[in-house]
């Protein structure tokens, strides 16, 4: 929440409130095994290593999409394969990774 937080007040607000009624996911320790497997892979950039942990949680929940705007450490295309391959190594299945209007389109 804290990342919702941040910035312009009115919007944080607002944010804030989108998210009410959204549970939580728990931060289990195979979310932090996952987060430092794509760091130390490269996957994810060292620099990004929320977006490793957000990646993580998605994927150690079963979270079928993973919706972003951050075009430069998740929803880059070029990153997916590797992304794809260090869950897989884990047994788990990267959710499909797009912007919010990429995933409307198909609505």
């Amino acid at each position: 929440m804290s990342e919702v937080q941040g910035g312009h007040p009115e919007a944080a607000q607002k944010q804030l409130l989108a998210l009410a009624d959204i549970p939580a996911l728990e931060l289990l320790p195979e979310v932090e095994t996952l987060a430092a497997a794509l760091l130390a892979k490269g996957a994810v950039l060292a620099e990004a290593r929320l977006d490793a942990l957000h990646i993580a949680i998605a994927s150690v929940h079963g979270i079928g999409y993973f919706l972003t705007w951050n075009f430069r450490h998740i929803a880059n295309a070029e990153k997916w394969t590797d992304i794809e391959s260090v869950c897989k190594d884990m047994g788990l299945e990267m959710p499909r990774i797009c912007s919010p209007l990429q995933l409307m389109e198909h609505q």
